[in-house]
């Protein structure tokens, strides 16, 4: 990637983009339809407008197996650090489930799971898809860039009305997706973030729950 190049198009995607995460803190993301338009247009900004790949901006679908199973293997690592001793683990199958009942139909649970992820991938695209890309091109250090993006991504949860605690802990998150994203980008893509960002959303709710 080239350093120090943002022309005149990047500014303006940045500015866009900013403008629609601050409509987001707005509605406070109660809505699932702000996330999904955001990552379209996203998506449509990196093709159309600014005429660049997408693996530029940690977008593949190579080997997806392998990004998949990094995904996992994250969120499974994050998780054990941060809940393992929160409750004993052979009963999370039954936490599990009486989270799930706690919905009053299919259609409800399957909402929350789509509203979740396209909340995740929406993040993901954002910080360590567009601005992580946008800073490398402007910093000569990866290390600032990550965690620039680090720091905004927890401000953008603090924004959104998550508590402080799930603003530090984006802040957390965000540096090591930052750091895998930027050192190992072809098992570590926006796809395999937002798999582990998901899961660790989908597991701090059951917590919270119980």
């Amino acid at each position: 990637m080239n350093k120090n190049i943002l022309s005149k198009k990047h500014g303006t995607c940045l500015f866009i983009i900013i403008l629609l995460y601050i409509l987001t803190v707005i509605f406070k993301t109660n809505t699932i339809y702000l996330p999904v338009l955001n990552i379209i247009l996203c998506l449509l900004l990196i093709h159309y407008y600014l005429r660049e790949p997408f693996f530029s901006y940690g977008l593949s679908f190579k080997k997806i197996h392998i990004q998949i199973i990094c995904g996992l293997l994250l969120a499974a690592i994050i998780l054990f650090y941060l809940y393992g001793n929160a409750f004993t683990w052979n009963i999370y199958p039954f936490v599990i489930g009486r989270f799930m009942r706690h919905f009053s139909s299919y259609p409800a649970l399957w909402f929350y799971f789509f509203n979740i992820f396209a909340r995740a991938l929406y993040e993901e695209i954002t910080f360590r898809g567009i601005f992580l890309s946008f800073f490398q091109r402007i910093f000569t250090k990866p290390l600032v860039s990550i965690v620039l993006c680090a720091i905004l991504s927890g401000a953008a949860d603090y924004l959104v009305g998550q508590d402080i605690l799930r603003a530090v802990l984006a802040v957390v998150t965000g540096f090591i997706y930052g750091y895998l994203r930027i050192n190992e980008p072809e098992k570590f893509t926006v796809f395999s973030l937002s798999l582990a960002h998901f899961l660790q959303i989908f597991c701090t709710d059951i917590i919270e729950f119980w």
